[in-house]
């Protein structure tokens, strides 16, 4: 229905249905169909091009996940990888190009079951508008001697090692309206008794870090891989390891841009 003029009232003026329909439902309806919304999701680079009538867009950007750390001795962990960045921005008609570019890295890279530091994630953006960078990679472990306690005196138990790799830091939002920063990964915990030349050990991965729109991957527990970090932008899992094989941290999440489009109807 059309647009009509707003009727100015005058004191005690009688009511009619015609009248609130034309100025009141009429009037509302317009309001409702001016503009009509299309949401486009990218999961890989691509290249936006601008609608004819464009009022604007509401863009929304997630930077990938970085990659858990691995571990190659026994009792031995890796640390969790950071949850990518976030951004959101309404930008206006006039100050965007015909096109833009759109990049969407891929997840990084879990660190090697040599013990590798996990991968940190690339940027996220849509054109020079709005970022989000990647979290970073866990920390991994080479070696279970990272805090030798020595001999207890009443219970002759030597706690040999506690090894506890750093979680990467969380990606950052930039340049939008709203910025936020992806989730720390949790560290990891590796350690070692010894009893009269019997062993006990205990490993498990830090948890990835979340993202606003995907949770981190799972730390592994004892002899595993890292977990994949959950889609968008989630980092990936820590490695554990209870004996010499060696395990790879989880790759991170990939990122995501999501633009809503605002036009005339």
């Amino acid at each position: 229905m059309a647009w009509t003029t707003p009727r100015t009232w005058v004191a005690l003026e009688g009511l009619t249905a015609a009248l609130m329909n034309t100025h009141v439902r009429d009037n509302e309806n317009a309001l409702y169909n001016a503009f009509k919304v299309t949401v486009r999701v990218y999961t890989a680079n691509a290249t936006w091009t601008k609608p004819a009538g464009l009022i604007g867009i509401r863009v929304r950007v997630v930077g990938p996940g970085g990659g858990g750390g691995g571990c190659n001795v026994a009792a031995t962990a890796g640390g969790g990888g950071g949850g990518g960045g976030y951004a959101e921005k309404f930008v206006l008609e006039s100050v965007l190009g015909a096109t833009e570019t759109v990049t969407v890295p891929v997840g990084a890279a879990g660190g090697a079951a040599t013990g590798g530091t996990g991968g940190a994630g690339a940027t996220a953006s849509f054109g020079t508008h709005v970022t989000a960078t990647g979290g970073e990679g866990g920390l991994g472990s080479t070696s279970g001697d990272g805090s030798a306690l020595g001999t207890s005196a009443t219970t002759g138990v030597t706690d040999t090692s506690i090894n506890m790799p750093a979680g990467g830091p969380g990606g950052l939002g930039a340049s939008g309206d709203v910025n936020i920063q992806g989730q720390a990964g949790a560290p990891g915990l590796g350690t070692e008794m010894e009893s009269n030349g019997i062993f006990a050990r205990v490993s498990f991965g830090g948890v990835g870090g979340s993202s606003v729109l995907g949770g981190g991957g799972r730390g592994a527990l004892r002899d595993a891989a890292g977990s994949v970090g959950g889609n968008y932008g989630g980092g990936g899992g820590g490695a554990a390891e209870d004996d010499t094989t060696g395990q790879a941290g989880g790759a991170g999440a990939g990122g995501l841009v999501i633009v809503e489009e605002y036009t005339a109807a």
